[in-house]
């Protein structure tokens, strides 16, 4: 089925308002089809319906299509309003292949299912160099079939895209919502907002499995945008920001990793993790780089005789620019979209540049050999040192600390009738 709606103005620019008053239009000896477009909604071309698209059996595509241009008056992320000519493009229920030997057990390639979306690009009717692009689509699901032993999937897919105009102008479709047809009778709303600048996102939740030796699943999130970063000068910076975020990740390498029971190898459990590379949009060459990360739990498992597990794992990274200044998310935290969470960065200069990992470490190897307790191991640079003669001077330091550590070695560690050497809750700090 397909339906096509225009409505073209005269010379003065006037069109014909049917809303009022619909024009019945007789069709046919007992039919008829009424004539109802807005004269609000502005000029009008537009086609939609049900498509299906094969292309030698490599590309399959099916589902609900609409196609509009119209005129519309938008609000800018400047505050001001513009008179544009729309083209949207919008779908829903779409399911795509691309590959070999589509719909047989042998497919080989990238299929895509339950995909919407919703696309516009507008102009300037004024001034047609400036022209404002939007995209906001969803995928109930994707995978990549045909590769032997390896399983790739992917649910709850989101693509949203913002881009400005040649003047840096951005639409702002959250005062202005834009309501795009995907079929005849179906819709989607575009309302991202222009005023927290340029987007690009993409965000889902996916599965890897090869072999059944590594197996990673999780939610993912990757977003470019700009940001007003507070330095460890006490300057503010305008950024371009590429960000990248996770929650709820695990990852197994080993044997089995598909069997709970008889899986070997080493587990990461419950990591949730927020990485920003920032670059200052005046100057490429000054980028910083800040990481924050935590895991519930990283084990050794499937090893007889052997244990090793760690928990409250935590990390962070905070790296300088080429001008030794510090990105200091403390005073303006970034909060960052994990694909179905949030994740902070709130990791302060104050710190100098540092790399940090702590946590919770159980060690013990045929009940010979024992060591559990808490450990922090930090490497930072340019930190102040005093010396003996009472001078100062930077330098690059290294400081591994312990807390309620306690080890044994020996014979039937862990019982009441263990022999050997043991060492109870002890704290120590060692600095290079």
């Amino acid at each position: 089925t397909i339906i096509v709606n225009v409505n073209r103005p005269a010379t003065d620019g006037s069109l014909l308002n049917f809303s009022a008053d619909p024009l019945i239009i007789t069709t046919g000896p007992t039919t008829t089809r009424t004539l109802s477009f807005n004269s609000a909604d502005g000029a009008l071309t537009e086609a939609s319906g049900n498509l299906q698209f094969n292309l030698n059996d490599f590309v399959t595509f099916s589902g609900s299509l609409a196609l509009r241009k119209s005129t519309s008056s938008l609000k800018l992320s400047d505050g001001s309003t513009v008179s544009t000519e729309v083209l949207a493009i919008g779908g829903t229920d779409i399911t795509a292949f691309a590959g070999t030997n589509a719909g047989t057990p042998d497919a080989f390639g990238f299929n895509l299912t339950g995909l919407s979306f919703a696309f516009a690009t507008a102009t300037d009717v004024a001034d047609r160099t400036r022209t404002w692009t939007a995209l906001d689509a969803s995928a109930t699901g994707a995978t990549f079939n045909g590769i032997p032993d390896v399983t790739i999937s992917a649910t709850a897919l989101q693509l949203s895209l913002n881009r400005p105009a040649s003047d840096a102008t951005l639409v702002d479709f959250a005062s202005t919502k834009l309501v795009v047809k995907t079929g005849a009778s179906t819709t989607r709303d575009l309302d991202l907002s222009g005023t927290a600048g340029p987007l690009l996102e993409a965000s889902g939740t996916f599965t890897l499995d090869v072999a059944g030796f590594l197996n990673l699943s999780g939610s993912l999130a990757v977003r470019k945008s700009t940001f007003n970063l507070a330095l460890s000068d006490g300057t503010t910076k305008p950024v371009t920001l590429l960000t990248v975020a996770g929650e709820n990740l695990s990852a197994f390498a080993g044997m089995n990793a598909s069997d709970a029971t008889n899986k070997a190898g080493l587990s990461l459990t419950g990591l949730k993790f927020g990485l920003a590379v920032a670059t200052d949009k005046a100057d490429p060459d000054r980028r910083w780089t800040t990481l924050q990360a935590n895991a519930g739990s990283i084990s050794l498992t499937g090893i007889s005789g052997v244990t090793m597990s760690s928990s409250a794992l935590a990390v962070s990274i905070n790296r300088k620019a080429n001008d030794d200044t510090l990105a200091n998310y403390s005073s303006t935290p970034l909060t960052l979209s994990t694909g179905s969470g949030q994740k902070v960065l709130n990791l302060s200069s104050a710190s100098g540049q540092m790399t940090e990992a702590s946590g919770t470490v159980n060690i013990a190897v045929q009940n010979f050999f024992t060591v559990n307790g808490t450990f922090s191991v930090r490497s930072s640079r340019d930190t102040a040192v005093t010396l003996s003669n009472g001078t100062t001077i930077d330098a690059d330091l290294l400081t591994i600390g312990g807390t309620s550590v306690s080890a044994f070695a020996g014979l039937n560690g862990g019982s009441a009738t263990q022999t050997g050497i043991s060492k109870g809750s002890t704290n120590f700090g060692l600095a290079l």
